[in-house]
């Protein structure tokens, strides 16, 4: 209890900070938003011998996600709000039965809970957002990566997935492109398409487990159905 008590005022102190210093604290939540996505970015792709730029995610590209992570983040927001509601609620219902029965005096008030509550939430959820951060990136990233390389796909439009490896084939243009590449890239295997930059595809070869680049130029790149 007393850990607990400590907790809870250094959340009060730090909630009550985070309401009069509204936007340094959304300044703080954007910066650690991209700070998050850069370091999953150079996890996932340097694992496959990229740095995010070559895959088109430069700075504005990764802000530009952030800003497409906002819904996301806004439904665990509301989930987050609705679960505390139903729990305030059974915390009140629990406050009126123990006050019919004496277990607690009548000036117990619900209240002064609910503002531990909240402030204890708030901060400590913050945190635990952080503890999520760390954990997905050193144990999902490395995860998500051997199934790339099985042969597995990630879908652009996947829920919890910042970064895509889609399935991919390409179509040459004119005769002499192949001839151009070279051995680069073999017909029949297995591609993963990982970005574009500068005018070139950035893939993933699964049978030959090398990371390949191909000039915009020279092909057609097919992405489940949808031709770029």
């Amino acid at each position: 209890m007393f850990l607990l008590r400590h907790m809870t005022s250094l959340a009060r102190v730090l909630l009550r900070w985070m309401g009069r210093n509204v936007l340094a604290t959304l300044g703080l939540l954007a910066l650690f938003l991209y700070a998050f996505l850069y370091i999953t970015y150079v996890a996932f792709y340097g694992r496959f011998g990229l740095e995010p730029n070559e895959v088109g995610l430069d700075y504005r590209e990764t802000l530009s996600r952030g800003v497409g992570a906002l819904p996301i983040i806004l439904s665990l927001i509301f989930v987050a709000v609705l679960g505390f509601a139903i729990i305030y609620g059974a915390w009140w219902l629990l406050i009126k039965i123990a006050k019919a029965v004496r277990l607690v005096p009548n000036t117990a008030s619900p209240i002064a809970s609910l503002r531990d509550f909240a402030a204890f939430a708030a901060v400590y959820g913050l945190l635990g957002g952080m503890l999520f951060g760390v954990v997905f990136i050193t144990r999902v990233v490395p995860d998500d990566v051997a199934e790339v390389k099985g042969g597995s796909i990630i879908e652009s439009d996947d829920f919890f997935s910042p970064y895509s490896a889609e399935a991919a084939k390409l179509r040459w243009i004119g005769t002499a492109a192949p001839g151009v590449v070279g051995e680069a890239v073999d017909e029949g295997h297995e591609l993963r398409y990982l970005g574009t930059s500068h005018g070139v595809y950035v893939l993933y070869d699964v049978d030959r487990q090398r990371s390949i680049e191909v000039s915009t130029s020279l092909a057609v790149l097919t992405i489940l159905g949808r031709e770029r």
